[in-house]
């Protein structure tokens, strides 16, 4: 039997983005899905350009339209799409994403194929404005982390573990987890998604100088820490399903708390830094970069920061995680992950 799949598209304020997004939803070649898009109160023209395209553009899947009566923030969209929508799964894209035609019915396959899964990731290309990069991806970061943009997530995770309730955590992180703690991650090799770089890109937007850099750092470490919290919630109530030990339960809990300190700790350190660079008194920086209980192992850090808030050079590269080096035509490799590989770190914590 088919799986019933709700292909779901979160926008805000992507107006020069989301008719693309919409078209790809129309275009996918799987007939068992419903669309629905939901708009978190942009005050762009983000929703009339949806309307216009859903009046221009026809498509066989059931529509559903949306917009919360105020900005509530990426996670409590999400939460509000699931409630309204009625797939067994659900196969989400930004505002600012493109799906390629295969998307749905690739991980509709792989559903099928894989009982035991409750989240499903998939390869991606990148574009830098409207050009599409050469370089194949195959959708991992570090260690074989998820692309949350290729992301397709079972039902059976919110039925479990409830909405996101932190409103500032990475629902890509944490629904990651908690599919871990269930059963069973599938990661395979194969782009399906055009994943779009731009300066308001909510986890790795393009930046240029250092006071831009850091105060993206410091929002970056509230959802972080946010993140983290609510995996401690989805870490308890997985201890009162009895899906995991209580050895299993103290170590993810223990390393979970110590990433939660950790990040506390770097947003104490990067409010300073932003506090000095964003002065013009040459004393206080110079104080700053040469701050003898830190100036070993951070030293080339501070020297560049230091430098580029007096704009003496320019980050001219995207701020960006480190890229694959795999470039060869995706061959659909499946990647398997549980538990145990969490616990191992061999899945990137």
């Amino acid at each position: 039997m088919e799986p019933y799949i709700s292909f779901i598209i979160l926008s805000y304020n992507q107006e020069s983005f989301i008719k693309d997004a919409i078209i790809a939803a129309f275009s996918q070649d799987y007939s068992n899905m419903e669309i629905l898009i939901s708009d978190d109160y942009s005050t762009d023209h983000t929703l009339q350009i949806i309307q216009e395209t859903l009046r221009t553009y026809k498509t066989s899947h059931k529509v559903i339209i949306h917009q919360n009566k105020q900005n509530v923030g990426l996670a409590e969209n999400l939460n509000t799409s699931i409630s309204l929508s009625n797939g067994d799964w659900f196969v989400v894209s930004a505002g600012d994403d493109i799906s390629l035609s295969n998307r749905v019915s690739l991980i509709a396959t792989q559903i099928k194929n894989n009982p035991q899964a409750y989240e499903i990731g998939t390869g991606y290309f990148e574009i830098h404005g409207q050009d599409i990069t050469n370089k194949r991806y195959r959708g991992f970061r570090d260690k074989n982390c998820i692309t949350g943009a290729t992301a397709a997530w079972s039902r059976i995770l919110v039925n479990k573990f409830g909405p996101i309730i932190k409103k500032k955590a990475f629902e890509d992180t944490v629904y990651p987890f908690r599919c871990l703690l269930l059963g069973q991650l599938i990661l395979i090799d194969t782009p399906t998604v055009k994943y779009r770089l731009h300066q308001q890109n909510m986890s790795s937007p393009i930046t240029h100088d250092a006071v831009q850099g850091i105060t993206h750092l410091l929002k970056l470490r509230d959802n972080l820490i946010e993140t983290n919290e609510q995996r401690l919630l989805d870490l308890e109530k997985a201890t009162d399903l009895k899906l995991i030990d209580k050895e299993k339960y103290e170590l993810l809990k223990s390393r979970i708390k110590g990433i939660i300190y950790l990040f506390q700790r770097q947003k104490v350190s990067e409010t300073l830094t932003l506090k000095v660079l964003k002065t013009n008194d040459i004393i206080k920086k110079t104080k700053y970069l040469f701050n003898k209980n830190k100036v070993h192992p951070s030293f080339k850090k501070r020297l560049k920061t230091t430098l580029l808030s007096f704009k003496i050079i320019r980050i001219i590269k995207p701020m960006r995680l480190k890229k694959s080096k795999n470039k060869e035509t995706p061959s659909n490799h499946i990647f398997r992950y549980m538990i145990d590989d969490l616990i191992d770190e061999k899945y990137p914590f």
